[in-house]
Order: C-alpha cells, then sequence, then structure tokens
C-alpha cells in the first residue's frame, strides 16, 4: 500500500526525501517520521519474521559482537530504575535476557521468530512468548524495564505498542529502545540518491539501512511523551564489536572498522556540547521513564 500522509500523525504535510530499493521515502514535517512509501504485504513480512529472518540474520543478530550493546544497556537501566520485572520484546535466542538474569532482574520476554525461540529454549532454559505484537498481553504496572533492541523501525504500526507498553509500567519505571539513528541514515541515503554512478550508489547504500522507519531523536522525543513518559533521554549508543553483517567484502569491512572508531566519540563530544540536539552516531539509545 503506498502512503503520502504520514502513519504516526496522519498529517498530509509529507514530502518525498529520497527513493530506495524503488520506494518513495518520505519527511513528514510536523513529527519528523521519515516513512518508506510502501508497506508492503503485511502478513508476508510477519510469516518472514516468524520463519525466515533467524535463518538469515541469526548469526549477525546473535553473535558475540552484540555483547558490548546488552552490556550497555544493562548498565543503564541499572542506574535508572531497581531490579525487578524485566521484559524483552523481539527477544532473539535470550541473550540480553539470560545477562539480566544474571544480574538479578526476573526476566521474560516475547519473540515471533520459532528458529529463536528454541535457541532460547535450549542456550539458556528460557520459555519466550512466541505471539504476534498485537495479541501481546502484558499486564498492567507490572514492569520495571521493558526493552527492544533494533526491533521498533521494523513494525508495521509500533505506536499502540508504545501505548502499551506505558501502561504495563510501574511508576518510574523504564523503557528502553535501541534504533539506527534516522538522522544519520536519512542523511546518508538521501546523499546516495543524488549518486548517479550505480556501483558508487550501491557502495554508499551499504553503510545506511531503512527498513520501514527512520527514527529520529526528534520524532521519538514527542512519540513517548505523547504516550505519558514524564521523561525521554537520548543519547549515542555503543556500536557492535567487528563487522558482524555478511554484505561487506573485505575492503568495505576496514572502511567501517575504521569508521566505528572515529565517528562514535565524535557523535558522543557533539552530543554532549550540542545538548543532545545533534546526533550523528549510528545508532541511538533511547530512555522513556514513566511518572
Amino acid at each position: 500500500m503506498h502512503m503520502t500522509a504520514c502513519p504516526y500523525c496522519g498529517s498530509q504535510r509529507t514530502r518525498k526525501w529520497y527513493t530506495y530499493e524503488g520506494d518513495s521515502v518520505n519527511r513528514c514535517s510536523k513529527c519528523d517520521l521519515v516513512f518508506r512509501g510502501c508497506s508492503g504485504d503485511e502478513i508476508a513480512w510477519e510469516e518472514y519474521y516468524r520463519k525466515h529472518y533467524f535463518q538469515d540474520f541469526g548469526e549477525e543478530q546473535e553473535g558475540p559482537g552484540r555483547l558490548v550493546i546488552y552490556g550497555e544497556t544493562l548498565d543503564a537501566i541499572d542506574h535508572l530504575v531497581p531490579k525487578g520485572p524485566f521484559f524483552d520484546i523481539g527477544a532473539g535466542s535470550g541473550t540480553l535476557l539470560a545477562m539480566a538474569r544474571n544480574r538479578g532482574w526476573t526476566v521474560s520476554g516475547q519473540e515471533i521468530s520459532s528458529g529463536s525461540c528454541r535457541l532460547a529454549r535450549e542456550r539458556y532454559g528460557l520459555e519466550l512468548i512466541q505471539e504476534d505484537l498485537k495479541a501481546l498481553h502484558l499486564p498492567s504496572e507490572t514492569y520495571c524495564a521493558v526493552t527492544m533492541v533494533n526491533i521498533l523501525d521494523h513494525l508495521a504500526e509500533p505506536w499502540p505498542l508504545l501505548e502499551k507498553i506505558h501502561r504495563a509500567l510501574k511508576p518510574g519505571g523504564v523503557l528502553y529502545i535501541r534504533v539506527p539513528n534516522g538522522s544519520l541514515h536519512s542523511l546518508g541515503l538521501r546523499i546516495s540518491d543524488a549518486v548517479l554512478y550505480p556501483p558508487l550508489k550501491e557502495k554508499i547504500q551499504k553503510f545506511f539501512v531503512i527498513h520501514r522507519y527512520h527514527i529520529t531523536p526528534r520524532f521519538i522525543r514527542k512519540a513517548l511523551g505523547r504516550c505519558g513518559f514524564e521523561t525521554v533521554i537520548v543519547r549515542p549508543s555503543v556500536a557492535s564489536r567487528g563487522v558482524p553483517y555478511r554484505h561487506f567484502n573485505r575492503d568495505e569491512r576496514r572502511v567501517l572498522l575504521a569508521l566505528k572508531k572515529v565517528v562514535l566519540p565524535f557523535a558522543r563530544a557533539l552530543c554532549r556540547v550540542s545538548a543532545g540536539e545533534v546526533m550523528l552516531s549510528p545508532s541511538i539509545s533511547i530512555y522513556g521513564i514513566k511518572g
């Protein structure tokens, strides 16, 4: 289905931002959401994540390079809220939950991929809820922390889920979200769209990503505030170790590793001096705290 109205706020004040894989990618001037104009077949998307995503990306998503991301996530949450019930949405094979359990949290989680659920059971003894997020029941005022690592921008309609999570958190509870930084990735893909030489365009696009949305700091602050979160903190997120993605060749891996050493320290310094207004890290960490 082709979309021109903003799928979040409904505004018609949108314009084409760039073209990617044949899709028009549009930006809403009212709320700052950047979205693909073609949502695709929702049943096919769900079936892919349920049956095939783990086969295609399980090694990349669950490799040791991710441990530094999970460690940063838990370190921050440990400082924001006392330990208690902890729920991970899109839990993969359960590594984050296992690490949280080792720190004293009472853990549970949801995952749609049957392969990931099987691995979580075999590796960590975790029985994840294998259920679509629209049907997922989260009891009110139950959890001290809810996490979503690299999930939000994959979802067709994540906004009702954010409201559901707010209701499920205890007062003072925290929602943690990690996503690709929409400000940076939309800029990179917009620049690549102007490149006329196809091999160079393809090379540039390898370093940037869009799933369904670009989540920008400005947008997520508005969205979480609208859900009722009293405090919203957005920070540069640590990068994964190494280069887990198979589509990079040897020379591109060297470039990416060099960029990781330079970009994140620069992005953190820029975030500090701009009081959080300028965010150029590849990924962002978002903390929504319920009042």
